[in-house]
């Protein structure tokens, strides 16, 4: 009975120790394959890849949350349109467009704006719910009113946001990434490779 079990024990430790393997195999070819079209950087506990100042991919080890900053222009002039200049905040990652959270499906734009409510910190769109929640003094969450909705429509802003989505999307594709691998790569495994 014990070198029965004994056996099963030792196929497992096997078994978990190939998969892990192939985990860490997926990990590193994701990561050569995001260098070969990219620009690289490490900033503190950050690693970034950058592509043609069209968008950065960012893996932050401290907090290990993964995003994509889109810059667009057209998302820039919409909320210029009706806030006017200076709405980000000087350090805001969204600045020139927006981020999408790889994890949670969601678009956020940083900004910097008083409204009746409070101050206005950032914007977020639940791309699975396809609904819109505005975030004051960083607990208060509010949804927004019809005049901000009619604004995002006249705009076209969520289907600006949706379509840069599928595009970085579509480039990971072209580069040989699946989106489900930039998903899952977390910031230990871009260290373990990167030299």
């Amino acid at each position: 009975m014990n070198k029965k079990f004994s056996r099963i024990a030792i196929m497992g430790l096997i078994l978990l120790n190939m998969t892990a393997c192939g985990n860490d195999s997926k990990s590193k070819d994701t990561v050569e394959k995001l260098q070969k079209f990219t620009v690289t950087e490490k900033d503190e506990k950050k690693y970034l890849f950058n592509y043609n100042e069209e968008w950065t991919l960012t893996y932050n080890g401290e907090t290990d949350v993964k995003f994509v900053a889109i810059k667009d222009e057209a998302v820039t002039e919409c909320f210029e349109s009706a806030f006017g200049e200076g709405y980000y905040p000087d350090n805001a990652v969204s600045k020139g467009g927006f981020i999408y959270d790889l994890e949670q499906d969601a678009i956020r734009i940083y900004v910097d704006l008083e409204i009746e409510e409070g101050n206005l910190q950032y914007i977020t769109y639940d791309m699975g719910k396809e609904k819109f929640i505005l975030t004051v003094d960083l607990k208060n969450k509010y949804e927004p009113s019809e005049e901000f909705l009619d604004w995002i429509e006249e705009c076209n802003l969520d289907s600006i946001m949706k379509k840069d989505i599928q595009e970085f999307k579509d480039q990971l594709e072209e580069n040989g990434i699946t989106f489900n691998a930039v998903t899952t790569l977390k910031y230990d495994d871009i260290d373990k490779y990167i030299e």
